[in-house]
């Protein structure tokens, strides 16, 4: 189980890098007239969202200021309410720092997911 929920935090912080590539240096602006860096965007956010519904509880209570129901509740919006998702919402995400502080607390998680005793030496 530790194997795969490892795998899932580094699924997160990956996509956490690559928005942090995509965004480097943009403005909202940039997002809001650009179809590929938005879908680009979205579908980060919906990586984070799907990998975000295999942290355990355990593990999401050592994070506590990350909004978990949040974020994982983002992925339906994104894939069912496409057509309704407000691009000023998603901006918000990366301009008010949640991506930075979900980068910091998964970090700290695949550290300390590393170090239990619980998880084998296999990677994923």
């Amino acid at each position: 189980m530790f194997d795969r929920t490892v795998a899932r935090l580094r699924d997160i912080a990956e996509a956490l890098e690559n928005i942090r590539q995509l965004l480097d240096e943009k403005l909202y602006a940039d997002i809001e007239n650009d179809a590929i860096c938005k879908a680009a965007f979205e579908r980060f956010l919906e990586i984070i969202s799907g990998a975000s519904r295999h942290v355990p509880q355990a593990m999401q209570e050592l994070a506590p200021d990350i909004e978990w129901a949040r974020l994982r509740g983002l992925g339906n919006v994104l894939r069912h309410a496409y057509n309704r998702v407000d691009p000023q919402l998603l901006w918000g995400f990366h301009e008010n720092g949640q991506l930075s502080r979900l980068q910091d607390a998964v970090t700290m998680l695949i550290a300390l997911a590393e170090s239990s005793p619980q998880n084998s030496s296999t990677q994923p």
